[in-house]
């Protein structure tokens, strides 16, 4: 049973911590920046599974390589975005009000949903457990994208 219809059933028997969903009906674009060797990584997603994706390592030259994202994986980060209210998340999760590890890179969310597009900027050094789980899931399905497409 998908995600989604799982919430609802789960919402129905007041078991769901949610009570609204976010809706996918546009583009998400996902940017890491960082590191310790400094790489910046941008990927554009079309709700088709369209991809672009660029990745800069250091000062050497942008390599530009597009792609499709599989249906199925591109049905569980709508299920995912689904399973959460993104207009209840925080624009910034940073290392000014969270402990953090050194050298992480900064990711930078742009979700086009429920009619408008929130962004999200997240230093990946903030512990998984201080970010809102539903963030964190979506956070992984894009790293498993991004490590996905050529």
């Amino acid at each position: 049973m998908p995600r989604s219809r799982t919430c609802l059933l789960a919402a129905a028997l007041g078991a769901c911590t949610s009570q609204h969903s976010s809706q996918l009906d546009g583009f998400v674009d996902y940017k890491t920046e960082g590191g310790f060797v400094f790489t910046v990584t941008s990927v554009h997603l079309e709700q088709d599974g369209t991809a672009s994706k660029q990745v800069t390592t250091g000062t050497g030259p942008t390599m530009v390589t597009s792609g499709t994202v599989p249906g199925p994986v591109m049905d569980a980060l709508r299920d995912d975005i689904a399973m959460v209210d993104l207009g209840s998340y925080r624009d910034d999760y940073n290392c000014a009000d969270f402990a953090c590890g050194a050298d992480f890179p900064v990711a930078t969310l742009a979700i086009a949903a429920d009619g408008s597009t929130k962004q999200i900027r997240v230093d990946r050094g903030i512990n998984d457990r201080d970010l809102p789980a539903g963030l964190v899931t979506i956070l992984g399905d894009l790293d498993a994208i991004v490590s996905q497409l050529p």
